[in-house]
């Protein structure tokens, strides 16, 4: 089948699920207030089974082999598999031993251990599953719209649901008791810097995957603190802890995702808007958060990798109050003995201007593919996102994957996409990739538009490509890359370190991939660079899986020529249509 042909069926495809899409949407405005009969029939559509990161013992727990050697200058070399602890970025003050992470996690429990928290919130009795829906869904309703006085917590269990709306919106889905407290302690070293922790909690799980959900705004008060002037946090932690604040990682608690963000709303990610407002550069944040593979190989400082420590002089500036929204399960075997919990949110910050260091979190988009944008639209559209999404349509940022053990080849994906910064000059380090492990192979970044390493024409103009459909091979497609980078002298800036397993318990556990890069890299105003991902099952599957990938990358950067303006975070790429570039 040509990729040609392909490309007509899925325009033919989408055109007609935007007739059906608008249909739907005046189905919504009939049903609007029938909100009873959907609710559970249509949180059963949202739920799919799916692995978390906690796979048997097989071929993923050593590093993946591959025939390919991306030629990266001046790089670390692959064959040795060794970690590279720190990347030798122009900021050497940011390299950190796992010695010094380990001292640092230890200084933050004991400061939690030594505050005398207050209640500030307790968790919504009513916030549960119908009137998340009639909120969120119904009414079309932003969490932010409830300002600083709802805090939502939610308990479920599952069979490892994938994602937040398949696991808040099952029928065993109930409201958590808790609360959220606060402290504010001085810093013993810096008298201009404090400190402010909050903790939620207590949890109460006896393993089995289950999913504790937790949504409020206004994290660390720091709407009270914008108002009075410039708002600098030079270290932050998200922590899971037991009831004596030692850190807990995985196992026993796996962090399916924590967002702490100005730039994304709980109830618009639920209906698959992903990105919320931009700030005033033009660009979007997600100014902190935490996945299950943030955790580092033990040897590398195992769950002290969780908090950020920027050294002394370098800030990121927070100019908008966040929101929270996390899901953490207990990924323990089912019926184990009964563990009561917190997670935390824990600042240290200031007034003082500092070097501004910032974020950026970007991934390969799929809109034109699963965007709800696509297929639904309207004021309520509720019954239409429903139906689209148990049709496999949306799905976040996402893109779907399907592996057959039963097929006579197993299907391997390449994807591809492209970043552009303009109008910023910025040097980037700390390059760290996240993915669902379990089903992918490698991710390199590119210095240089697609179309320098052949990509964008022929069999690679499609940006998800399934290699198996065209007879190739992941091997073979990155074979075909690296010729063509040879030939136009284009560089090969990062790959994703294979290290990235640990068995713990019997069990293949994914930790943080850093990139393999062989120095920072700057990305002037015009520079393009391209990210491209290789997924397949990574150890033996026994049944058909179909399962919703993503491909991020995340790294910090600073201003290239110190002093220049630039963003406080950037979330995916500044400039959505580079092609003009």
């Amino acid at each position: 089948r040509t990729s040609g042909r392909c490309c007509a069926e899925r325009h033919a495809w989408r055109r007609h699920y935007k007739v059906t899409g608008l249909f739907l949407v005046a189905a919504d405005l009939i049903l609007a207030y029938a909100k009873d009969i959907f609710v559970f029939a249509c949180a059963s559509a949202f739920a799919s089974s799916a692995s978390l990161n906690t796979s048997p013992v097989g071929d993923a727990t050593e590093p993946i082999l591959f025939s390919y050697e991306p030629e990266v200058a001046e790089r670390v070399s692959r064959a040795t598999g060794e970690p590279v602890p720190c990347l030798q970025h122009d900021f050497p003050e940011f390299c950190s031993t796992p010695d010094k992470k380990r001292q640092d996690l230890l200084m933050i429990e004991n400061l939690l251990r030594q505050c005398e928290f207050e209640e500030i919130l307790q968790v919504c009795p009513h916030c549960d599953v119908k009137w998340i829906m009639l909120q969120g869904f119904l009414l079309r309703r932003d969490f932010l719209y409830f300002g600083n006085t709802t805090l939502i917590s939610m308990k479920s269990e599952s069979d490892n649901f994938e994602n937040t709306e398949s696991a808040m919106y099952t029928k065993n889905a109930r409201v958590e008791p808790g609360s959220l407290k606060q402290c504010k302690q001085p810093d013993n070293v810096d008298s201009q810097a404090s400190w402010t922790a909050q903790l939620i909690g207590p949890y109460h799980s006896t393993g089995g995957n289950d999913w504790h959900s937790v949504m409020y705004n206004d994290v660390g008060q720091f709407s009270r603190e914008l108002a009075k002037g410039e708002v600098w946090v030079t270290a932050y932690a998200f922590l899971p802890l037991d009831e004596d604040y030692n850190s807990l990682g995985v196992p026993p608690i796996h962090i399916h995702h924590e967002h702490v963000t100005a730039g994304q709303d709980a109830f618009r990610y639920a209906r698959g808007t992903i990105w919320g407002p931009k700030n005033e550069f033009g660009t979007m944040s997600i100014e902190f958060d935490v996945h299950g593979d943030r955790q580092c190989l033990e040897a590398e400082g195992g769950v002290a990798c969780l908090p950020i420590m920027l050294p002394k002089g370098f800030g990121m500036k927070i100019i908008w109050p966040m929101q929270q929204f996390s899901d953490l399960n207990d990924v323990r075997p089912a019926n184990s003995a009964l563990l009561k919990w917190y997670s935390s949110n824990i600042f240290r910050w200031t007034r003082k201007p500092q070097r501004i260091v910032a974020r950026f979190v970007g991934g390969i988009s799929f809109s034109e593919y699963t965007g709800e944008m696509a297929i639904c639209s309207g004021a309520l559209n509720f019954l239409c996102s429903s139906v689209s999404r148990a049709l496999g349509l949306t799905s976040h940022d996402t893109g779907l994957l399907v592996f057959d053990p039963h097929a006579p080849t197993m299907a391997q994906y390449m994807w591809w996409g492209e970043f552009n910064f303009r109008p910023y000059n910025l040097t980037f380090f700390e390059i760290f990739f996240h993915t669902h492990h379990p089903y992918t192979a490698d991710m390199w970044l590119i210095g240089g538009r697609a179309s320098n390493v052949g990509l964008g024409f022929g069999y690679f103009a499609e940006k998800h490509l399934n290699l198996t459909a065209f007879g190739m091979t992941i091997d073979g497609a990155a074979d075909y890359l690296i010729s063509q980078a040879r030939m136009t002298k284009t560089k090969i800036l990062c790959t994703m370190n294979q290290k990235r397993w640990e068995v713990v318990d019997g069990y293949a556990q994914a930790r943080k991939a850093m990139g393999i890069c062989a120095k920072p890299f700057d990305m002037l105003m015009n520079d393009v660079v391209t990210m491209v991902s290789f997924h397949k099952p990574v150890q033996p599957i026994t049944s058909v899986v179909q399962h919703n990938q993503h491909a991020f990358w995340y790294g910090y950067y600073a201003a290239k020529i110190p002093g220049e303006r630039v963003p406080n975070m950037i979330g995916q790429k500044v400039i959505q249509d580079d092609s003009k570039y």
